[in-house]
């Protein structure tokens, strides 16, 4: 190799280099000065991918899934942070107004985290209503699946039933519930407390109702 050539290889080598030493060296002074990088925006867990058959469930016309009744509705910003919900120490509520999120008379709610471990949960409706991917946007999230609360406002059954995650969880076995159960003791709850009930693709949604409803008697 003639001596420009081994210049011309040279060069970008040393540019690399002095770019990476002049990043380390501001990051290094951000850290000293006390500006070190929110941890809180780094993902927490693991995620889950929505079926790939979902996707454009909410355009019109639909490109995809044209048996499905009607076009699932996204939620945007600010109607999914109206969702996302915290423990007070006594009982979930929901974080922008303190509501308690238990709804005298209804039972089932859906339940979403997403990777940072921000918590939203939402009143399960019919087919046509809220679903997880309308929290999501389609997007992936950490876990997924319909909660019971007592009468005390605390979460006491968790079932990993999601249609459109599913497929994604099931290629990684006990993620779905880990992932949740690690939040809540962070969160200074014990999951012990909370029934976790498996959910079988091989029993069907009305059967996997009822038998929810039997857990509940008495609680």
């Amino acid at each position: 190799m003639s001596k420009s050539n081994k210049c011309a290889t040279a060069r970008p080598l040393r540019e690399m280099v002095a770019a990476l030493f002049i990043s380390l060296s501001i990051l290094l002074s951000l850290s000293a000065a006390g500006e070190s990088c929110d941890q809180s925006l780094l993902p927490k867990y693991q995620t889950a991918r929505m079926a790939w058959r979902y996707h454009g469930e909410n355009l019109v016309p639909r490109p995809v899934m044209k048996w499905l009744g009607k076009d699932i509705q996204y939620l945007d910003k600010a109607a999914a942070e109206k969702l996302e919900a915290m423990h007070n120490g006594q009982g979930w509520v929901y974080a922008l107004t303190g509501e308690p999120v238990r709804v005298p008379g209804e039972e089932l709610y859906l339940i979403v985290m997403d990777a940072f471990g921000r918590i939203y949960i939402g009143l399960e409706q019919d087919a046509d209503g809220l679903h997880h991917s309308s929290i999501t946007r389609g997007r992936p999230l950490a876990a997924a699946g319909v909660v019971a609360f007592d009468s005390s406002d605390n979460i006491r059954l968790f079932t990993d039933d999601t249609g459109h995650y599913y497929r994604s969880f099931n290629k990684k076995p006990g993620l779905n519930w880990t992932n949740l159960s690690r939040e809540l003791e962070f969160r200074g709850i014990n999951p012990a407390n909370i029934v976790n009930f498996t959910h079988s693709r091989n029993r069907s949604r009305l059967n996997l109702r009822d038998q929810i409803r039997m857990r509940l008697i008495g609680w």
